[in-house]
C-alpha cells in the first residue's frame, strides 16, 4: 500500500484497524497500491434488465503521472484463488490485456469466457466478476478505466476510478515492512532501511 503527500499516517490506519486488513481503508481515503494491485469490478444490471459488455479499456491512453507517494507499505499478499474474468494492465507500457477466465469456481458468479461484444451479457440473476490486475515498475500513477455497455441497441459508458498505483519512492518516501513471522507492523511500523523501487527491471 502506498499514501501520497497529505495523505493519513500508516500509523493511523494500524491504530483503527488493529491486526486487521487495512488495505481498503488505505484505498478508500486516498491511497493506492504499492507496485502491483487487484481492482475487482462486479457487473450486474438492475432486475430484468440484460446489457451487453461491450468494452473495458482505460480512460485516458496515458495514465496521469503523480508525486511519489509519503510512505509505502510492504504487504503480505492473502491466500488462495480468486474465479473470474481477469484483465491485466501494465501501466507503464501502458497495456491492458483480456486474459480470459482465470482460477477455479467457488461460490462467485461465473464469469463467461466469451469475448467481449454480443456474447458477453450480464443481468442481476446472471452477474459477472472482472478482476483487473494493476502493475507498475517505472512510475506513479492515477488512472481510471472506462466500461462501454449497451442495452436494446442503446450504448452507454461509465468511467470507473480513479485509482492510484505507485512504484518509486522519492527522496523523503518513508518505506514500512511487516514482521515476516506475524505480518504485523510495530506500533509505529518499522521502518525500511532505505526506500526502493516496488520492482527492479533489467
Amino acid at each position: 500500500m502506498a499514501m501520497p503527500k497529505g495523505g493519513r499516517t500508516l500509523a493511523s490506519f494500524l491504530a483503527e484497524n488493529p491486526g486487521e486488513d487495512y488495505r481498503d481503508a488505505v484505498t478508500s481515503q486516498g491511497g493506492g497500491t504499492w507496485g502491483v494491485g487487484h481492482l475487482f469490478m462486479t457487473l450486474s444490471s438492475k432486475p430484468g434488465r440484460t446489457l451487453i459488455l461491450q468494452d473495458i479499456r482505460p480512460a485516458t491512453p496515458v495514465p496521469k503521472t503523480i508525486d511519489p507517494p509519503a510512505w509505502y507499505a510492504e504487504t503480505q499478499a492473502g491466500c488462495g484463488d480468486t474465479y473470474g474474468r481477469v484483465f491485466d494492465f501494465n501501466l507503464d507500457k501502458p497495456n491492458l490485456i483480456d486474459r480470459g477466465v482465470i482460477g477455479e469456481r467457488g461460490d462467485e458468479e461465473e464469469a463467461p469466457s466469451n469475448p467481449l461484444g454480443p456474447g458477453f451479457t450480464v443481468s442481476s440473476e446472471d452477474p459477472a466478476i472482472v478482476r483487473v490486475d494493476v502493475s507498475a515498475c517505472e512510475g506513479n500513477y492515477e488512472w481510471s478505466l472506462r466500461v462501454r455497455y449497451s442495452e436494446g441497441g442503446q450504448k452507454y459508458s461509465e468511467v470507473v476510478g480513479p485509482f492510484r498505483t505507485m512504484s518509486v519512492p522519492g527522496k523523503e518516501t518513508v518505506g514500512y515492512v511487516p514482521n515476516p513471522n506475524t505480518g504485523q507492523y510495530g506500533k509505529d511500523g518499522t521502518k525500511l532501511p532505505a526506500p526502493q523501487k516496488a520492482c527492479q527491471t533489467g
